[in-house]
């Protein structure tokens, strides 16, 4: 994802593109539903999405796990090219993604991880 481009080619230090389009999207959405339907309170809209939240994390809680894990090894405990051992599989950290990870062992053998056994093994 690359950042917002400034003048010059350089890029700016705050938000990532797809960041404020997000942010824009989420408060647009928040003031459509509140005239929309204006017996709705916005806590009442949190409520809703809080409650709506906990309900899809009973219904799928295997992808969330592997999700989560794979937002936290995004930013430890390895890197891409690291040598790492899980589940009896050992080699070289060729792709970390949202849900899984990419070993390539030292027979040449690619293995896909789920990041939750990832993240268990660390």
């Amino acid at each position: 994802m690359s950042r917002c481009p400034l003048e010059g080619g350089q890029e700016s230090p705050g938000f990532r593109r797809g960041e404020v389009q997000t942010l824009t999207w989420a408060a647009g959405s928040s003031i459509a539903c509140v005239i929309a339907f204006p017996a709705w309170r916005p806590g009442d809209i949190i409520g809703l999405l809080g409650l709506g939240s906990v309900a899809i994390n009973f219904a799928f809680p295997d992808i969330f796990k592997n999700f989560l894990a794979g937002i936290l090894l995004l930013h430890e405990p390895f890197l891409w090219g690291d040598q790492i051992f899980v589940e009896g599989f050992e080699g070289t950290v060729e792709k970390i993604s949202m849900c899984s990870t990419q070993i390539l062992t030292d027979g040449g053998e690619r293995v896909i991880v789920p990041n939750a056994i990832v993240f268990r093994a660390c």
